[in-house]
């Protein structure tokens, strides 16, 4: 698979730190910057609604949602999908998850018991529906959901939608790699824990469902904290892993590097500890195993390093939640823009 990773280069931008109208902005210059796909999650704003504002603000760059969560139901995932598949003629891929625990039980009323195979029973019911044309009603009784003769009434332009699924724990990895068309891994999951564990993971489980090499496209992340001054990097990386750590599974992947003291010292500032207490923990061990910390070049040789074992490389910035939202993208085009 080796390939130049930087001509295959995706970005997310958050509406956290920027409004839609920066988001529009951005998009347009991740676009002239070379960037293969641009696209938008379930944060501040809606996905569907911020990436038909990227899909109606560029040309040529592939537009996803990343991710989109479950708390929509199948029918109207497809609709907002059939809708984003228009407007982008057909440049629109559909990225989901059921994220975190706490969201989908308490934001949407979405139980996380038996959550692989509720999840997987999901995107079978949107691909049931997806061929649901006028004249073509399709139904669907799922173990968790159902629908009777729907049909869109009009057929989307894209015969088959792609679907990519972001995936943590090695069963949501062997999901994803069993029905996929690109598994999404976020930036907890490189060196040694992506090339030994999570990897193999999603080959066997394509292996298994009969999946031809390259039927399942990996799509990775990273979490860059661009600074000529390393120390600086490093704290700017430590408050934005805040919220990854902050997730029980990432610090689960503490134990398999045999990290179980930082691993219990998170695990006790997260449930008990003040917001301090939980920084003191996130040692500068810990913040450099799962975020880039360095200057631009330094940045870049490590994205591109990824180029044997990824399709494609999500690039993000530690300031993604902050005021200097804005400041950090513009790192990022000048570090990777062609």
């Amino acid at each position: 698979m080796a390939h130049d990773l930087l001509n295959h280069l995706a970005v997310g931008l958050s509406g956290v730190g920027n409004s839609p109208q920066d988001i529009m902005r951005l998009a347009k210059e991740f676009e002239h910057a070379g960037f293969a796909i641009v696209g938008a999650g379930d944060s501040t704003f809606d996905s569907f609604v911020t990436c038909a504002a990227i899909a109606t603000a560029t040309e040529r760059v592939t537009v996803r949602t990343g991710v989109a969560l479950w708390g929509r139901t199948p029918v109207q995932t497809v609709f907002a999908a059939a809708t984003m598949d228009e407007l982008s003629n057909g440049r629109f891929r559909l990225g989901l998850g059921p994220g975190p625990k706490q969201r989908s039980e308490e934001w949407h009323d979405v139980s996380y018991d038996k959550v692989v195979g509720r999840f997987k029973d999901y995107v079978t019911a949107i691909r049931t529906a997806w061929t649901g044309v006028p004249g073509h009603p399709v139904s669907y009784d799922g173990s968790f959901y159902h629908f009777k003769n729907f049909a869109l009434f009009r057929k989307p332009p894209t015969e088959r939608l792609g679907i990519d699924l972001a995936a943590n724990g090695p069963q949501m990895l062997k999901l994803a790699g069993a029905i996929a068309d690109r598994v999404l891994l976020n930036n907890m999951h490189g060196g040694r824990y992506l090339r030994e564990e999570a990897l193999p993971i999603v080959r066997e489980a394509a292996r298994r469902a009969g999946r031809a090499e390259g039927d399942v496209r990996i799509g990775g992340g990273f979490l860059l904290s661009v600074d000529r001054d390393r120390e600086r990097a490093i704290e700017k990386a430590r408050q934005a892993l805040t919220y990854n750590l902050n997730l029980p599974y990432n610090r689960a992947l503490l134990s398999w590097y045999g990290m179980d003291e930082q691993r219990e010292r998170l695990d006790w500032a997260a449930t008990r500890g003040t917001r301090d207490d939980f920084l003191r923990a996130i040692t500068d061990e810990v913040v450099e195993l799962f975020a880039v910390c360095g200057d631009g070049d330094h940045c870049r040789r490590v994205v591109a390093s990824y180029g044997d074992v990824m399709d494609e490389a999500s690039v993000n910035t530690a300031e993604w939640r902050g005021a200097n939202a804005d400041a950090g993208y513009r790192t990022l085009l000048e570090v990777f823009g062609r």
